[in-house]
């Protein structure tokens, strides 16, 4: 993997993760069709854990957004903003 800068996300206005890497990408298919973009992101601070890394909505990585475009730089064929 290509190393990216860490950046924070915060959920529910109160817990704050720290994204250490975007591993992966994949486009989730819903009820009805209905699609959604996933990341699989690695966080800082959970090496060796359970919680290491987890697939999270793109609608969650508002604040890693440079890190998104990092990863598709060096995946170009990984499912994208576009896909979803």
């Amino acid at each position: 993997m290509h190393p990216t800068p860490a950046t924070s996300l915060e959920i529910d206005s109160d817990i704050k993760y720290e994204v250490s890497e975007v591993l992966d990408s994949r486009v989730d298919r819903h009820f009805r069709g209905n699609k959604s973009l996933h990341y699989l992101v690695c966080w800082t601070r959970y090496e060796g854990t359970e919680e290491e890394t987890s697939w999270i909505s793109a609608q969650d990585l508002k604040h890693a957004q440079d890190m998104i475009r990092i990863f598709h730089h060096h995946y170009l064929s990984k499912p994208g903003p576009m896909d979803s």
